[in-house]
C-alpha cells in the first residue's frame, strides 16, 4: 500500500515537471528572433532567384509543368501537392499571362517575406508564407534541395507560434499577443525537440555508412564540380583530415541532443554545430541551407527566454530540472 502510494506521488511529481517543462510562462523573443532570422534567409534567396522567375517556375521553364504536376490526378494526394497550374483560370479571369501570373505569385511570397520580417500581419503573413512557398517549391524542383525542406517545416511550426509578440509592428500597435505566455514555451519545445531529434537522426544515419567514417563523404563533397568552391584535391596528401572531419561530423551530431540539455554544454554544443554550417556554406556554397540552419539554432538554444518580470522556472532547455522536481 505504501509503495502504492509513493509511485502515485512519484507519477503526479513527474506530471507536474512535464506540465511545466512544456508550458511555463516563456518569453517570445527567442520566436521572434525565429521569424526575423526565417524571413531574412527565404527574402535572400528569394531575391537570388528573381532573375529567373519563368525559367525557374514557369510553364515552359527548365521543368515544365506537364513533368512537375500531372492534371489528370485526381488523388487525394494530388489535391494536397498544390501547384502553380492550379491558377491557370484565375489568370485567365484576370487577364493576366501564365508569364504574368507566376511573376504575381512570387510577387506575393516576396511581400509576404516582408510582412513577416517586419511582423506586420503576423499570423496572416505566416499563413500566406507558408502556402506561397509551398506552391512554388512543388512547381520548381530545380531550385528545390534541403533548405526548402527546412524552410517549409519550419513556417509549418510558425503558423502555430507567438511569432509577433516581441520585436514587431504588430506589438507595437499592442496586437502581438503576451510577451510571456504558455504558447510561447510550447513553440519553443517543439523547435528545440526538432533540432536535437533532427542531428540525431542525421548522425545514426551517417554513422551507419562507411563514408563518414573513411573520409570519402567529406572528400567527395568538396570537390563534386556542382558543390565545390575552392580547389581542394590537396586533400589527397593529407587523407587524414578528411577522415577526421567525416568522424567530427557524425561525433557532433549525434551528442547534440545530451551536449544542449546541459547549461555547461550548451553553448559549445551549439557553436561547433554553427561552426560546421559556416564551413558548409563556405566550402559548399549551400549559404541558404546553412544561414537557416544557423537560425535555427540561435534561435531555439541561444536566445534567453527567461519571462519578462516573472521568477524563471523552466526557462532553458534542461531535462535535468524535470528529474530535479520528480525526486
Amino acid at each position: 500500500m505504501i509503495e502504492r502510494e509513493t509511485i502515485k506521488r512519484g507519477g503526479r511529481r513527474v506530471a507536474a515537471a512535464m506540465t511545466e517543462f512544456f508550458t511555463a510562462p516563456a518569453s517570445a523573443k527567442p520566436l521572434a528572433v525565429f521569424r526575423i532570422g526565417l524571413a531574412t534567409v527565404l527574402l535572400a534567396q528569394a531575391f537570388s532567384l528573381a532573375a529567373n522567375v519563368t525559367d525557374l517556375f514557369g510553364r515552359e521553364g527548365l521543368i515544365q509543368w506537364d513533368v512537375t504536376y500531372d492534371g489528370t490526378d485526381r488523388s487525394a494526394m494530388a489535391w494536397a501537392y498544390p501547384h502553380l497550374s492550379w491558377f491557370d483560370g484565375l489568370f485567365a479571369a484576370l487577364g493576366l499571362s501564365e508569364a504574368t501570373g507566376v511573376y504575381v505569385m512570387f510577387s506575393l511570397y516576396v511581400t509576404s517575406l516582408v510582412f513577416l520580417l517586419v511582423g506586420f500581419k503576423t499570423r496572416a503573413a505566416c499563413i500566406a508564407t507558408f502556402a506561397l512557398q509551398l506552391i512554388l517549391s512543388n512547381s520548381s524542383p530545380a531550385t528545390v534541395y534541403g533548405v526548402d525542406s527546412f524552410a517549409r517545416v519550419s513556417l509549418f511550426y510558425a503558423l502555430w507560434m507567438p511569432l509577433g509578440a516581441v520585436y514587431s509592428i504588430d506589438a507595437i500597435l499592442q496586437r502581438g499577443g503576451a510577451v510571456n505566455s504558455s504558447a510561447a514555451r510550447i513553440g519553443l519545445r517543439f523547435l528545440q525537440l526538432h533540432m536535437a531529434l533532427m542531428y540525431l537522426a542525421s548522425g545514426i544515419g551517417k554513422g551507419m555508412g562507411a563514408q563518414w567514417w573513411n573520409g570519402e563523404a567529406i572528400w567527395r563533397a568538396v570537390t563534386m564540380p556542382e558543390l565545390a568552391q575552392y580547389d581542394m584535391l590537396w586533400l589527397a596528401n593529407y587523407p587524414w583530415l578528411p577522415i577526421f572531419l567525416g568522424w567530427a561530423t557524425v561525433i557532433l551530431e549525434v551528442i547534440y541532443i545530451a551536449a544542449v540539455c546541459s547549461r555547461r554544454t550548451r553553448l559549445p554544443i551549439v557553436l561547433a554545430v554553427i561552426s560546421m554550417h559556416v564551413g558548409i556554406a563556405l566550402f559548399l556554397g549551400l549559404v541558404s541551407f546553412a544561414s537557416l540552419m544557423i537560425v535555427l539554432n540561435v534561435s531555439a538554444f541561444l536566445i534567453p527566454s527567461e519571462p519578462t518580470g516573472l521568477k524563471q522556472t523552466a526557462a532553458s532547455f534542461d531535462p535535468q530540472s524535470m528529474v530535479a522536481v520528480a525526486a
